[in-house]
């Protein structure tokens, strides 16, 4: 066997230190930015769950509805926790509410097309106790209406609205076919407290 100089075998037993760490620091570059990548991902994902569960949260409380007490005895519908009167006639008949005490959000039995849950097109008439200006493009100032014992009702009806980031113009063509955010808050006029 012939014999190996002292750098030929130094060269061979022990592998360049430099290409060695290379190797290392590229494979330490590339889990940090794949790491930075999945914990980029994981935070994006959970504020996609926080929104969507607020979503759920806001569709769950819409969804439990009241219907107006009805008092034959003056022909009219009371919503009991504004303590106010409305006279009952086909418009009146049909309403819905979600409320807080301060606000009553007014939809109808009118309106059972699927597309509303779709567009949020149940809502036609917010009526508030506290006024203030429009919560969104899609809906207007209705008028105000001040009851015998002092409060003042505001009313805002949902309305057609459409720019480049959403529309509720499918609302007004084809949810809002048999009642119309209009007709409701004309019936908020006749309000009366009790």
């Amino acid at each position: 066997m012939a014999k190996q100089s002292p750098k030929t075998a130094k060269a061979i037993k022990t592998p360049p230190i430099t290409l060695v760490t290379a190797v290392l620091f590229l494979a330490v570059i590339t889990l940090a930015v794949v790491n930075l990548r999945i914990v980029s991902s994981l935070r994006g994902t959970q504020t996609r769950v926080n929104q969507m569960e607020t979503v759920l949260n806001d569709l769950q409380s819409q969804a439990v509805t009241s219907q107006p007490a009805i008092d034959v005895s003056d022909n009219t519908i009371a919503f009991p926790e504004m303590r106010i009167k409305l006279p009952y006639n086909n418009i009146t008949k049909t309403l819905r509410y979600t409320t807080d005490g301060e606000m009553l959000r007014v939809g109808s039995s009118l309106i059972t097309d699927h597309k509303i849950r779709q567009l949020g097109c149940s809502e036609l008439v917010r009526v508030s106790l506290k006024g203030g200006p429009v919560y969104s493009p899609w809906e207007e100032q209705a008028g105000s209406v001040t009851l015998a014992d002092g409060r003042e009702l505001h009313l805002y009806a949902a309305k057609a609205f459409a720019n480049d980031q959403a529309s509720s113009k499918e609302c007004a063509d084809e949810v809002w076919i048999k009642i119309k955010p209009g007709q409701v808050a004309e019936a908020f006029k006749e309000a009366q407290s009790y």
